[in-house]
Order: structure tokens, then C-alpha cells, then sequence
């Protein structure tokens, strides 16, 4: 009968090693979840050459030049960002005269930035400044 209570008593929670493990893997899992989820991501700007990297802030902010194609402070500015130009929204105001209209663009090129505008060309440091992206 004792032999019989014992394993009875062992029967009584048979699956305590089991619950202990299914506890042990669902917290590692909910662990190895929440650090991917909330360790800190390295930015794509961050793995960019500095230069590249600004253009780059600028754009994901949402600063806007507007300006012409064919004007001649239009390409300067352009020729300070070289390449990475093509990583800056640019608004070509003989091809969106709407738009250029509707934001009130008097001179070129003109930058934008949650509402407000700097007219002419910006040097990487006024562009910081305007926008709080890091100059390179």
C-alpha cells in the first residue's frame, strides 16, 4: 500500500518537470522577442559616408528643395551634394509650377521644412541648423 501511495504521489504531478521546462523555453522565447524587438536599430544613414548620410536625414524629415533645373544656385547646390543629391527630394518647380505655386516659392532654390522656407544656396551647416540633421 505505501508503494502504491508513493506512486500515487509521484502521479499527482507528473508533468511539474515538463511545466517547468515549457515555462523556462516560453520565457527565453518571450525574452529573445523582446530584444529584437527593442534593441536599438543601426540606422542605414549610420553605415552611409557622412555626406551621404545628411542627404539622407534630410530626405527621411521631409526637407524639400524646390528650385529649376536650368538655374544656376539650383546646381551649385547641387554640386555640394555631388551623388548623393539624388538622395534629396527635389521639387523641379518648371515641371510642378502647381506645387511651387501653392507653397508660395518666390527664388531658387528655396528649402523647405514644417512650413518654413530658407531661399538661396545653404551651406551643409545653415542646412543643419534648418533642419537638425548632423552636417557632415
Amino acid at each position: 500500500m505505501k508503494e502504491h501511495q508513493h506512486q500515487t504521489q509521484q502521479g499527482i504531478n507528473p508533468g511539474s518537470n515538463d511545466q517547468k521546462m515549457f515555462f523556462m523555453i516560453f520565457a527565453a522565447a518571450v525574452i529573445i522577442t523582446l530584444v529584437f524587438v527593442f534593441w536599438p536599430k543601426q540606422s542605414a544613414s549610420l553605415q552611409l559616408p557622412p555626406r551621404a548620410a545628411f542627404a539622407e536625414c534630410l530626405s527621411t524629415k521631409g526637407v524639400t528643395m524646390y528650385g529649376l533645373n536650368s538655374c544656376p544656385n539650383c546646381q551649385l547646390q547641387q554640386s555640394m551634394f555631388e551623388d548623393d543629391f539624388k538622395r534629396i527630394h527635389f521639387v523641379d518647380c518648371q515641371l510642378n509650377q502647381d506645387e511651387c505655386t501653392q507653397k508660395n516659392i518666390q527664388g531658387y532654390p528655396t528649402w523647405m521644412y514644417n512650413g518654413q522656407s530658407v531661399m538661396g544656396v545653404q551651406t551643409f551647416q545653415q542646412l543643419s541648423q534648418f533642419s537638425g540633421c548632423a552636417a557632415p
